[in-house]
């Protein structure tokens, strides 16, 4: 997971993970806070040879600040 920044086509990487075998590939990506500026993207990434893909955050919860 990281930040993509679309004036400079980069993508600063904050927390990664390893995803484990078998058919049920739980993993959870552990980041320190970060920032998403402006004219920037959350971005997350990853190879999936399935044809499926879930996201689920902690405790159901997503939480965003924007600075004032």
């Amino acid at each position: 997971i990281g930040v993509f920044d679309n004036e400079t086509k980069t993508f600063t990487p904050y927390g990664s993970t390893e995803i484990g075998s078998g058919w049920r590939n739980d993993f959870v990506i552990h980041a320190d806070a970060f920032t998403v500026g402006e004219d920037q993207c959350l971005a997350f990434a990853v190879y999936n040879p399935w044809f499926w893909l879930g996201v689920v955050t902690w405790k159901g919860v997503s939480y965003v600040t924007v600075p004032a």
